[in-house]
């Protein structure tokens, strides 16, 4: 077995176990680049796959940024993935001078089989303001 199917046994219950930290800064374009290898070490190919990533208030788990509305833009690489988000989408996000803790998630989806790659526990989306 190798390749994206050995992350669909290696993400139980996730693949970033431990979570996954952000920190961005309001009105500026957030861009991120995530390698993904499988069990022998090799780089996994995730042209073809969906990337969706949701960022939401920590408050009411109501959504805050969501993959294709237009919000967070998931790109497959033939190493892993890439997620981006214009100034424009980055806007209005924090009120006066305190940074606001979001929590985000985030799942890959290829040839009908789905990886968790971070659930929004122990995953913070902190948005400073500038």
């Amino acid at each position: 077995m190798a390749g994206f199917a050995d992350l669909v046994v290696a993400a139980q219950p996730a693949l970033v176990g431990g979570g996954c930290r952000a920190e961005v800064t309001e009105n500026c374009t957030y861009s991120r680049t995530f390698n993904v290898y499988d069990n022998a070490g090799t780089a996994v190919d995730l042209t073809g796959a969906t990337i969706t990533c949701t960022v939401r208030s920590k408050v009411d788990g109501s959504p805050v940024l969501v993959s294709g509305s237009p919000m967070i833009t998931g790109t497959p690489t033939t190493t892993g993935f890439t997620l981006t988000a214009s100034a424009t989408t980055m806007s209005n996000l924090v009120t006066g001078t305190t940074a606001v803790e979001y929590a985000w998630a985030c799942s890959l989806t290829l040839s009908g089989q789905t990886v968790q790659a971070w659930y929004p526990e122990n995953s913070p989306f902190v948005i400073r303001s500038n």
